[in-house]
């Protein structure tokens, strides 16, 4: 196969680019420049180097436990002919295909560039849209912002219309195999780690992979010795990483990098300990954001309470299994202009913030300045406007409150918006 590709990178084995265990090309050049995006190295279409198509297809191929190839970038469908070809090759091999684009399917068909369609012809699922940050959301799978829509492209092109796929229907991050297995794997790679027992270790894990693989993969195409363990290790690092043993997980940093490469930012499903990034005065909006969509997921942690009505003592919350309540809140102070609110106290609001932020929290002074700020409505507008002297929890009390507006929420789903709201229509 004939051709040049200029790319930014690949990543040879990652769980994080789509369903099971891929092969991830990222092209260089954007046209869109999203703020926020994760891999902005990747928009000058000067940067990056070309590659001999030839030389990818290998690659790809090297790893029989290789599942599907994701297209990223950049934006792939810039580099729409080079990529095809790719692809058409990658096909005839049985590759499960995917790619990411900033453009949406809508547009992507009035394209101009022949190829384009060409290539969405070869592709099995497609991520479509711009990152918006305002639709940040770190629970989405295989997504940055809610507005991004995972399609089946053979079903959309034959309908010539997006058909939304629910990332549920996908399988697992990894390898799709059943949960026994995974907890079999788990067991070998514990016993490996914490008694030493390699061989066993290595001997269960054979078994397993065995028993799992894909049909038609040949045994001897790898180093089983390695390959074992590496794919219980990478699948299930999650399983050690996250026990509460008091290990220092910096003993274990180079077995973390080489059993995860590439996987920077791994979904919260894959259950691996994120990297931290410290919470600062730059990220604080976008911290805060996706904190209080954790925060406001369940509502059945809220209690209603109505006007004159006392709320439980902050010692009691843990108790009756209640964060914060809902309450009407007058703008006015006249009881003419009511409008629905979310109440906590403040020292509840500052641990729960801490525990669901996905930033490092650690600098306690600049969480507390933080936090201060955000509950007097000098930060993302989300709290009433007040001075210290009204920063408490009802008129009396002398304990500090947060006290989030519903109508300021906006960046919230619709549908988590309606349910706020709701809840105090019924109340009412």
């Amino acid at each position: 196969m004939e051709g040049k590709i200029r790319i930014a990178g690949t990543v040879g084995e990652s769980i994080v680019d789509g369903p099971g265990f891929r092969y991830t090309l990222f092209v260089q050049g954007c046209p869109h420049g999203c703020p926020g995006c994760h891999n902005p190295q990747t928009h000058d279409f000067e940067g990056g180097q070309d590659i001999e198509l030839d030389t990818l297809l290998k690659d790809m191929c090297r790893n029989p436990f290789i599942k599907g190839v994701t297209f990223s970038g950049g934006e792939p469908f810039c580099k729409a002919e080079p990529l095809y070809h790719l692809a058409v090759e990658l096909k005839r091999k049985g590759k499960h295909l995917m790619a990411y684009s900033g453009y949406t399917f809508e547009q992507l068909l009035e394209l101009s560039d022949p190829f384009v369609k060409k290539l969405l012809g070869q592709l099995d699922l497609l991520v479509d849209g711009p990152f918006i940050m305002a639709e940040k959301n770190i629970e989405l799978r295989f997504r940055g912002s809610a507005n991004q829509r995972v399609l089946d492209v053979p079903k959309s092109l034959e309908a010539w219309v997006a058909d939304r796929v629910s990332t549920d229907q996908l399988g697992s991050l990894a390898v799709d195999w059943d949960v026994d297995c995974l907890k079999q794997m788990t067991s070998a790679f514990d016993a490996w780690i914490s008694d030493e027992r390699a061989r066993n270790a290595f001997d269960m894990a054979r078994t397993i992979v065995d028993k799992n693989m894909p049909q038609g993969t040949n045994p001897n195409a790898f180093n089983w010795r390695r390959a074992e363990l590496y794919i219980a290790t990478a699948l299930l690092l999650a399983n050690f990483l996250k026990r509460e043993d008091n290990t220092d997980l910096n003993d274990y940093a180079d077995l973390y990098n080489a059993v995860l490469p590439g996987c920077c930012t791994p979904p919260t499903e894959s259950g691996v300990v994120q990297q931290a990034i410290p919470l600062t005065e730059a990220n604080f909006e976008d911290a805060a954001k996706q904190t209080l969509s954790h925060i406001l997921k369940d509502i059945s942690r809220y209690r209603f309470v109505s006007q004159g009505e006392a709320c439980p003592a902050e010692n009691e919350l843990e108790q009756i299994g209640v964060d914060g309540f809902l309450r009407m809140f007058d703008t006015d102070k006249a009881h003419k202009t009511q409008v629905p609110s979310v109440l906590f106290y403040k020292q509840t609001f500052a641990r729960i913030f801490k525990a669901q932020c996905p930033y490092h929290c650690e600098d306690e002074k600049l969480l507390d300045k933080l936090l201060s700020a955000f509950g007097k409505g000098k930060l993302l507008n989300c709290c009433p406007v007040r001075d210290v002297s009204k920063d408490r929890f009802g008129d009396k009390s002398p304990v500090a409150s947060v006290r989030l507006l519903v109508d300021r929420l906006d960046f919230l789903s619709e549908e988590k918006l309606e349910e706020l709201k709701q809840a105090f229509q019924v109340k009412d």
